[in-house]
């Protein structure tokens, strides 16, 4: 049950709007009506305009998510149209060069994720039959030469997506391929420096956090235990759990976004912190809420809370915080709407709203969002560190029942 909070909801409602007009103004049309966006990426020491890639982390599966979830909630704007035509460069851009990794966020995993909850959202099953014919890209051989294992780039992530495709087909084949997955993500554990068996990914690291450590890792297996209800997928969950839980600092009240040794030298250094999705508390946080159904609250209580402390303190400071999801105020306020919304947390769930109209605030006085700039002033228009991901909370703290968790891949 979603807590009720009093929510001042035209301010909110009025940033999405100018979200979804700077995006459309900003659309070149090609052949067909299909649509993309030209971003300026560095070349040298110049500067050139190119084209958005097909991925939900900074591509057209991001934007056409967007566009599906604000379709969903809103009717005043011709938004269908242009969902539609993104993704019709999307399944374009696809058939003409199919060289992708198999990544949740990067690959053609989260295209696979983007295309099935854009088609659920505004209930548009070629959706789902494209994902289903990109699907077969995903051949057993291109999951076992996966080296990332992780949720951003790896077979955890694919394994969401597929489950996220099953879910809405029904086909036993999918589930295996998504078993598969899983199955490839046991295979390749290694023990850590303390001797659990974990993931080395990023730099043969073993990483905590969401993208590229154990949380998101553990996460994905944990729901595919929860559909095929093997206890392997669990165990393996509740290692990883444990080997996050064994990094946590208790003076810093943050997890350490690795190992404190040398993977070379084997030397002890200093650990590193960080309170965002991709990396630290609140990518473990979100991991151990998608989950609690499944685990007992002896075992992920007390991360659950050192999380959301983190995101209450981190949020205090928005002027000088990045803004966007992947790794500033709006990956926190999304811990908020998830506490809110599966634990019933009104107190997490007013700060989420209270933070998300400061936000606006401090965008209405300047003109911007503090996001990743290649050119100054110029707002990227990607989900994970552009406006569609800011747009994209707005729009689950205003409809949190209606749209799903992306940083999950609900």
């Amino acid at each position: 049950m979603v807590p009720v909070v009093n929510i001042s909801d035209i301010p909110i409602s009025n940033c999405i709007s100018n979200i979804y007009r700077e995006l459309e103004a900003s659309a070149v049309f090609g052949p067909k009506h299909m649509a993309n966006w030209l971003v300026p990426q560095r070349r040298g020491n110049r500067f050139v305009l190119e084209k958005l890639g097909n991925s939900l982390y900074d591509g057209l599966a991001g934007i056409g998510l967007f566009l599906a979830a604000l379709e969903k909630t809103c009717t005043e704007y011709n938004i269908r149209k242009l969902c539609l035509s993104t993704f019709a460069t999307l399944i374009h851009q696809y058939r003409e060069n199919g060289r992708y990794g198999i990544g949740g966020a990067t690959g053609t995993g989260s295209i696979i994720y983007a295309l099935v909850r854009s088609g659920q959202l505004i209930h548009h099953d070629q959706f789902i039959d494209h994902a289903l014919e990109i699907s077969q890209h995903l051949t057993p051989d291109k999951i076992t030469n996966d080296h990332h294992y992780d949720v951003m780039d790896g077979a955890a992530g694919t394994l969401l997506a597929l489950l996220a495709l099953y879910e809405a087909t029904g086909k036993a084949e999918i589930l295996d391929r998504a078993i598969y997955c899983g199955e490839h993500c046991l295979e390749n554990r290694t023990k850590s420096f303390r001797r659990y068996q974990v993931w080395k990914t990023v730099e043969n690291k073993a990483l905590t956090g969401f993208a590229h450590g154990s949380s998101g890792i553990a996460y994905a297996l944990m729901r595919l235990f929860e559909i095929c209800r093997n206890d392997v997928f669990l165990k393996a969950s509740e290692e990883a759990i444990l080997f996050e839980q064994d990094l946590f600092n208790t003076s810093i009240k943050n997890w350490s976004i690795s190992e404190p040794i040398n993977v070379n030298s084997k030397k002890l250094i200093e650990p590193t912190f960080q309170n965002t999705w991709c990396y630290g508390a609140v990518g473990i946080g979100l991991s151990r809420i998608g989950v609690s159904h499944l685990l007992t609250p002896h075992q992920i209580k007390n991360d659950i809370q050192h999380s959301i402390n983190q995101s209450y303190d981190d949020l205090r400071v928005l002027e000088s915080d990045m803004h966007h999801l992947c790794c500033g105020t709006m990956g926190r306020i999304e811990l908020l709407i998830t506490a809110g919304t599966k634990l019933c947390d009104c107190d997490a769930m007013r700060t989420a709203v209270s933070s998300t109209l400061e936000l606006i605030n401090i965008m209405n006085k300047r003109g911007y969002f503090n996001l990743p700039e290649i050119v100054p002033g110029l707002h990227t228009p990607s989900l994970f560190q552009g406006i569609t991901g800011i747009g994209y909370e707005m729009l689950r703290i205003l409809n949190p029942d209606k749209i799903p968790s992306v940083l999950l891949w609900e």
